[in-house]
């Protein structure tokens, strides 16, 4: 599997994809995360429902795209890593194919920053849905 300069401009615009929407809906996520848990359950309505909506319409949705994004990118990757760490043929450098992985790799960066935003998110809705 190769990887081309179109393949490159459909990953690097998937990622900027995701970026902007991690920018835009990070404050809203952020401050779900900062619910305060206290107080009785009939008093917590509002707050579950603002960390359920930032987990569910935000986090969680975001989360699966990133996924898929580095699932649909990782053959053509790991491929040119392998390749990489096997040629000692003394191939020529490819810029298009160190850029692909270099994507790639913050991708998955985000995926890790967005995972741990769900697994907060999730802990922080089931500690506001316990009883009192």
């Amino acid at each position: 599997m190769d990887v081309d300069g179109d393949l490159l401009t459909a990953a690097g615009l998937l990622l900027a994809t995701l970026g902007l929407l991690f920018a835009a809906w990070h404050p809203e996520i952020a401050a779900a995360t900062e619910v305060s848990s206290r107080g009785k359950l009939a008093d917590r309505g509002p707050r579950i429902a603002q960390v359920k909506q930032a987990l569910v319409f935000r986090a969680a949705p975001l989360l699966i795209a990133i996924v898929f994004v580095v699932l649909a990118c990782g053959p053509p990757a790991v491929m040119v890593v392998v390749h990489a760490l096997g040629d000692h043929r003394g191939n020529p450098y490819d810029p298009v194919r160190a850029l692909f992985v270099g994507v790639w790799s913050l991708t998955i960066g985000m995926g890790f920053a967005v995972a741990a935003q769900v697994r907060t998110l999730y802990a922080k809705w089931r500690r506001l849905n316990e009883p009192d």
